[in-house]
């Protein structure tokens, strides 16, 4: 249901799944390396796992982790609507736009652009990338 209301066809409620999505992402790293350290630490036969404590505090290392279980394609939120150097990337769609840690925050709150001379609201995504990215991290969750 939670994943319904996600995706609904509004613009706001597809930003918190973005900002949402990249928290789930980042525990989803967390996850396997702490797993990864438990099978290590069974292996020797010790009831101690190691891990740095940046683990719990650096977002984008957690990020890489995670992002090593979901397939490249899947992060793309937006494909580039223009070649790069055609256009003014000010003006035009240019670049992917592709889930990271930043993007928790530029969907989660308003912002000003110096660029642009706009308000930043949100991060442009289509429902079906959304939905591919939580089946995805449902995907990899079940393989840790």
């Amino acid at each position: 249901m939670l994943k319904l209301w996600l995706i609904k066809n509004t613009y706001y409620t597809k930003n918190h799944a973005i900002a949402l999505i990249v928290l789930a992402i980042e525990e989803l790293g967390k996850a396997k390396v702490l797993s990864e350290r438990l099978q290590m630490a069974k292996k020797k036969g010790v009831d101690i796992i190691e891990v740095k404590e940046s683990l719990f505090e650096k977002h984008p290392e957690k990020f890489k982790e995670g992002c090593s279980l979901i397939p490249s394609s899947a992060l793309v939120l937006e494909e580039a609507a223009f070649q790069a150097n055609a256009f003014q990337p000010n003006a035009f769609q240019t670049n992917n736009v592709e889930v990271n840690p930043e993007i928790r925050l530029e969907a989660t709150f308003v912002d000003w652009d110096d660029v642009r001379k706009a308000w930043k609201i949100g991060v442009p995504v289509a429902s079906e990338k959304i939905e591919s990215l939580i089946c995805h991290i449902q995907n990899a969750l079940k393989k840790i």
